[in-house]
Parts: C-alpha cells; sequence; structure tokens
C-alpha cells in the first residue's frame, strides 16, 4: 500500500472539510430560501383572504397570486383568487377564461362545494361565452349535490327550450312539479 506523507494527508483533509463546508452552506441557505418563500407565501394567503374580505379584488390577485405560486392545490384559495379575477376586468375579457379555469380547479379539488360549482355557472354566465351545452353541464354539475334548485331546474328548462329540445323542457318542468307538488 501506498502511504501518504503528513503534508499530502494535510491538504486531504483540508479539502474534505473544504466540500463538507460547501455543502452544509448550501444546503443552509437552500432551507433559508425554502422557509422565506412559505412564510411569503403564507403572508400572501393571509392578506389576500382579507383583501377578499374587504372586496379589495386587486389586492386579493396580487396577494393570493403569492400564495398560489406554490400551493395550487387549496381550493378556498383557488376560489376566492377567481372570483376576485371576475370582478377585475383584463382586455379582451381574458379575466373571464382565468376566472373559469380557476373556479373549475376549485371545484374539482372541493367536489362538495356548492358555491365552487355555483361560480363555475356564474363565470359562464357573465362571459355569456359558454355554449349551450357548458351552461347545461354546469347546472347539471351543481344539482348532481343539490337536486332541490328550483331555480336551477327552471334555467335548465329554459336552456333546453332554447335549444329545441322541448320535450325534454317538459321533462324538467315536471321533474320541479314531482319534488315539489
Amino acid at each position: 500500500t501506498m502511504s501518504l506523507s503528513r503534508r499530502a494527508r494535510k491538504q486531504l483533509i483540508a479539502a474534505v472539510v473544504l466540500v463538507a463546508l460547501v455543502v452544509v452552506v448550501g444546503v443552509g441557505g437552500n432551507a433559508l430560501r425554502l422557509a422565506r418563500k412559505a412564510s411569503s407565501a403564507a403572508e400572501g394567503l393571509r392578506l389576500g383572504t382579507e383583501a377578499f374580505e374587504n372586496g379589495d379584488y386587486e389586492r386579493t390577485l396580487t396577494q393570493l397570486g403569492r400564495y398560489l405560486s406554490s400551493n395550487q392545490n387549496d381550493a378556498d384559495a383557488l376560489y376566492m383568487h377567481a372570483k376576485a379575477r371576475l370582478e377585475v376586468p383584463q382586455d379582451g375579457g381574458g379575466h373571464y377564461t382565468t376566472a373559469l379555469s380557476w373556479a373549475r380547479r376549485a371545484s374539482d379539488l372541493d367536489p362538495d362545494s356548492i358555491a365552487k360549482r355555483l361560480l363555475v355557472l356564474e363565470v359562464l354566465a357573465r362571459s355569456q361565452s359558454g355554449s349551450l351545452q357548458d351552461y347545461l353541464a354546469a347546472i347539471d354539475n351543481v344539482l348532481s349535490i343539490d337536486p332541490n334548485r328550483t331555480d336551477l331546474r327552471l334555467l335548465k328548462a329554459d336552456i333546453l327550450r332554447a335549444s329545441d329540445r322541448p320535450d325534454d323542457a317538459l321533462r324538467e318542468l315536471r321533474s320541479i312539479v314531482a319534488r315539489d307538488p
């Protein structure tokens, strides 16, 4: 076996210590960066929620945007962001497309929420850009968890009538009477 001179061993130990130090500093710096990002996101959620509750939708978009950049599976934050986006117009109506996308995502993440399902329908109605099939699908989505919504059943019957489906419209009207004689 070959033995290292005393000087070579010292240089090797110094090199190993230096590499270890670089690794520790890098890991520590990354951990600090991640902690700051998490803190900023939490602050964005807090401030965004507060802004939403106060009707400050532009601030809601900014603050919740910070939070959602790293927390895209928070259905409540997506819902608030979609509602706020709906209230802050963009040129060319792009706010409707964005609001619809976030509303659908929020509804998918929280399928038991009637409010989130209704938001999809609200965005479609306000944008006036959905097809009649989009409206019917959104209405059926709400009715699947709240079948006694007479207002939505009447709207569905109107859409079916407008779609030249009078038999389906009549069937829907009869279902209203059957539910509430």
